[in-house]
């Protein structure tokens, strides 16, 4: 629940807006094991970003997945920028 105090731990107010609690250098702790993680997966795996991610490449991403796509008119937060674009991505995917 929003009013949680997990929920309340993990997002901040500043400056009239909201923003996450962690600092993105977080990510930089070491590197995820995505070959790792591919190749444990028990389903089909599709990957997408959005065209302006600056965090990874289509290149990159077809390196597990040639048929990669990038999703018009987002960056690296694709599923809150364009949910209806990556809805009908995964959409497509189910077919």
């Amino acid at each position: 629940p929003p009013e949680s105090e997990i929920a309340l731990s993990g997002v901040l107010e500043e400056d009239s807006a909201w923003r996450l609690a962690a600092s993105p250098a977080t990510a930089n702790v070491s590197p995820a094991p995505v070959k790792k993680m591919i190749a444990a997966a028990q389903c089909p795996i599709h990957l997408a970003r959005g065209e302006a991610d600056a965090l990874v490449t289509l290149e990159q991403l077809r390196g597990y997945d040639d048929a990669s796509v990038d999703i018009a008119g987002a960056g690296h937060n694709t599923m809150v920028e364009k949910p209806e674009a990556v809805l009908k991505w995964v959409e497509s995917k189910l077919r």
